[in-house]
């Protein structure tokens, strides 16, 4: 990863900060290239620097894409949680309703 990516990237905000903690290094690059082709037209992420200092505009459209990228996958990570969370719910209610049934047929004979 360029050296000046990490503070760059770590400034942005907080929400940036967390998407980018842990992840492997070449994923960061990946996505903040993909970002800037993107956002602002910079195919080389070494150039993504020099391109952000010159113009405080691109710098700021940058910036509000990263955001978003970064708001994104924390909503496809939650849509995956609750989705796993409901599939939960349905099978303790599955559950519950065939120990409910087994026990009033136990009882009706």
């Amino acid at each position: 990863m360029p050296p000046f990516l990490i503070p760059l990237l770590l400034g942005l905000a907080p929400t940036v900060a967390e998407w980018v903690a842990g992840k492997p290094a070449g994923q960061v690059v990946e996505h903040v290239t993909e970002i800037a082709k993107k956002s602002i037209g910079i195919d080389n992420i070494d150039n993504l620097e020099s391109a952000l200092a010159a113009d405080p505009a691109k710098a700021l459209e940058f910036k509000l894409a990263m955001i978003n990228a970064a708001n994104e996958e924390k909503k496809r990570a939650h849509e995956a949680d609750m989705a796993a969370i409901t599939a939960q719910v349905e099978q303790v209610k599955a559950y519950r309703s065939e120990e409910h049934t087994s026990e009033l047929q136990s009882r009706l004979h």
